[in-house]
């Protein structure tokens, strides 16, 4: 199986792609692309320019969900492996928390990660998104089960999508220690293998970027 992943290490969506064929055991060769990147292999595999967007042996799709919905039924058939969830119920609350940490969760992640990419530093601007982020990281603090995951016993497409998006809150400079449950998993995630890598290349990333910003200020 001959599969390119073009993503971003700072685009959370990218990431939860990434993180989803990790977990499913799916060999892919990752190529860094832009948003509304001008590289014809990565415009077919995204008609949109959206992040992330996979090309399997000339099948394409684009979208986090889309993509980690089709690699988990190539791999699991929707049987009970399945990063969704073997039955209704499980599936049903799985889907419900990855929506969440993917719509409402853009606030914690593109929200303020957004402001430091574009240099906005003004405090009130900073402190407004940071007041919506709190809100979602509420929400997500309370529905940490007791066993350190969001749905069942294992990491499921609830787990990752979360991750991800407080991954980059973290990267964007933002704290998650006052939500000692929503700490307590991601702290323990991101040393697992499937989550580290991700993890640690998300935040060299950053750090590239921040020096990058810094330089081009100081020249000014």
């Amino acid at each position: 199986m001959t599969v390119t992943l073009y993503s971003a290490p700072v685009s959370p969506y990218g990431n939860i792609a990434e993180v989803a064929l990790r977990m499913l055991g799916i060999e892919y060769k990752y190529v860094p692309t832009s948003p509304h990147g001008k590289e014809p292999d990565f415009q077919r595999a995204s008609p949109l320019g959206r992040l992330p967007a996979v090309d399997d042996n000339g099948f394409t799709i684009s979208d986090s969900d889309a993509v980690a919905t089709y690699f988990d039924w190539k791999v699991n058939n929707n049987g009970p492996q399945s990063l969704y969830g073997g039955d209704p119920e499980t599936r049903s609350k799985v889907i419900f928390i990855s929506k969440y940490a993917q719509t409402d969760g853009r606030i914690i992640s593109v929200g303020v990660m957004g402001l430091m990419l574009r240099g906005i530093t003004d405090k009130p601007t900073v402190d407004k998104a940071i007041a919506k982020a709190q809100a979602v990281l509420k929400v997500l603090d309370r529905l940490v089960q007791d066993n350190g995951h969001f749905v069942g016993s294992t990491y499921t497409m609830a787990d990752i999508a979360v991750f991800c998006q407080v991954l980059s809150f973290i990267t964007g400079g933002g704290s998650i220690d006052a939500y000692p449950r929503l700490s307590a998993f991601y702290n323990k995630a991101r040393e697992t293998s499937v989550f580290k890598e991700t993890h640690d290349r998300s935040l060299a990333s950053m750090k590239k970027i921040t020096a990058a910003m810094a330089r081009k200020k100081n020249r000014l």
